[in-house]
């Protein structure tokens, strides 16, 4: 098969930096900046995916449909690195090259922004402020949905990437059935929702009268 070209991301030093770091030494000022950022080149990046994957015949239009076809493209199209890796069991194997990890970040942002569009009144981006030390934290997620889950952004399709190279498993449906999951957790109309644990600036954001639409009850704490 001919190797698949993709247009790579550039990082800026204080991203690449940032990045390095673990869980713990990153501030929510940095992640802050590395929010800011993903989301002035999130435009380009989904107009470098919806133009790539135009050329093999699928078009991108944010809809479930749209996953549909591209979760179907994706694996013909993911590539390992050259170099190995030893993981705790002792097993060589290649991790994703970063002209993949770039794909998969530009498939996550559509993959988001799919299901934002969904309730673009409701849902929003934002960054992870848990204080937990896990994979998501200060990673741009989207809030929004019921009670205070989040959606992470890269973690779902990278993981996917690096589990077909690493032990050869394929998720056939990880894209549609990630959007089938968390559609559900859209505030639906008629039902009571306190906004628990949801920061006050989403709350702000979100006008009165498109909470009382939703029959969703604003959190007097937040106020």
């Amino acid at each position: 098969m001919q190797h698949f070209t993709y247009e790579l991301i550039t990082f800026p030093e204080y991203i690449i930096e940032f990045k390095a770091k673990s869980k713990k030494e990153q501030t929510k000022t940095e992640a802050k900046k590395y929010f800011d950022w993903m989301m002035s080149i999130m435009p380009k990046r989904l107009e470098i995916l919806i133009d790539t994957v135009k050329n093999d015949g699928i078009s991108l239009d944010y809809s479930r449909e749209s996953l549909e076809k591209l979760q179907s493209w994706f694996y013909d199209n993911i590539f390992p690195s050259e170099n190995t890796k030893i993981d705790h069991d002792g097993k060589e194997y290649h991790d994703i090259s970063f002209e993949t990890y770039c794909l998969c970040l530009d498939i996550s942002m559509y993959l988001n922004e799919t299901i934002r569009r969904q309730a673009p009144d409701l849902l929003l981006w934002d960054f992870d402020r848990s204080s937990k030390n896990y994979a998501d934290r200060h990673e741009p997620v989207i809030k929004g949905f019921t009670y205070k889950q989040e959606f992470p952004s890269e973690t779902k399709v990278t993981s996917t990437a690096r589990c077909f190279f690493h032990w050869n498993t394929k998720f056939e449906d990880f894209l549609t059935k990630q959007f089938d999951l968390w559609i559900k957790e859209i505030p639906e109309p008629g039902k009571e929702y306190i906004l628990k644990g949801v920061d006050n600036d989403r709350q702000q954001k979100v006008p009165d009268s498109v909470l009382e639409q939703f029959g969703i009850k604003r959190d007097s704490k937040k106020k």
